[in-house]
């Protein structure tokens, strides 16, 4: 693929941002070059598609594995359910001694 240009402006500290879509798998090298600097910036990036992460699939059919991690809300309703079975079973307790001590 032949060489493109793009331009964006820099702010004072030399800092720019260009929004750019690599759609195709490959190996890219971007490069900046100040117009009054002349100082000369690059970047590699690597673009892999889909049929490259359809091979380490092989053993799954091609599809991809349910996620089983934990997340915070997991966790967080977890704790409530532990916390509400203490107080179901200290209920219990208090019924049960008061239940004695009355007879």
């Amino acid at each position: 693929m032949a060489p493109q240009t793009f331009t964006t402006t820099a702010d004072s500290n030399g800092t720019f941002a260009y929004p750019l879509i690599l759609s195709e798998p490959g190996v890219y090298t971007l490069t900046a070059e100040g117009q009054t600097s002349g100082v000369v910036v690059s970047a590699t990036v690597t673009v892999v598609g889909e049929a490259a992460g359809a091979a380490d699939l092989a053993n799954t059919g091609g599809q991809p594995l349910a996620n089983t991690g934990a997340d915070a809300s997991l966790l967080l309703w977890g704790a409530a359910g532990v916390a509400a079975l203490g107080l179901g079973a200290g209920g219990v307790i208090v019924s049960r001694r008061r239940t004695k001590a009355s007879a």
